[in-house]
């Protein structure tokens, strides 16, 4: 998987967010919309919990969506990820590569 070139948190969430609307994202990430909307215009940071969320239901790696260093998500699962996790990556995969395409 191409790293992704965001620079900024909102990017980087935005990234991991992919095609999923803002709403869908909130679901899988157990994280308010609102909330989730402060994160993606740099207007708000995610507290300790909200990371640990995306970390555990998402795989994503915090150290990346912090400062931008590592890969976006965790290699080895102690646990298969679900079926509607497979499919976050999948689409933001998929994202990555469309950006990629057009540039």
């Amino acid at each position: 998987m191409e790293e992704p070139e965001e620079t900024t948190l909102a990017g980087r969430i935005k990234f991991i967010r992919g095609s999923l609307t803002k709403v869908e994202f909130a679901r899988a990430s157990g994280i308010n919309r609102n909330t989730l909307l402060k994160y993606e215009t740099n207007k708000g940071f995610p507290d300790f919990e909200s990371l640990l969320k995306l970390h555990k239901k998402l795989k994503v790696n915090i150290n990346w969506l912090i400062s931008g260093e590592g890969k976006p998500y965790l290699k080895r699962l102690k646990h298969p990820p679900s079926v509607g996790n497979r499919i976050i990556k999948l689409e933001a995969r998929i994202t990555a590569l469309e950006k990629k395409a057009k540039k």
